[in-house]
């Protein structure tokens, strides 16, 4: 669900300007790091996100929104 559904939703939102400016995304986790819960994050969007594979300058910008516990 996060995957197909959450993090591609709020990647439009974010792109639209439709998320507030202190928006923050915190992902929870038994494993893994940030980095690595970045990454196949933007996996996530470049596949299942209507809008495809992210903009480096972009995705970027909305990367560094989220945290991982």
């Amino acid at each position: 669900l996060t995957q197909r559904k959450l993090i591609p939703a709020l990647y439009n939102l974010f792109l639209d300007q439709e998320l507030p400016g202190k928006f923050t995304l915190i992902g929870v986790g038994r494993r893994g790091d940030l980095d690595t819960f970045r990454t196949s994050m933007r996996e996530a969007v470049g596949r299942f996100s209507r809008r495809g594979v992210p903009d480096e300058k972009q995705w970027n910008a909305f990367a560094e929104r989220i945290r991982y516990i």
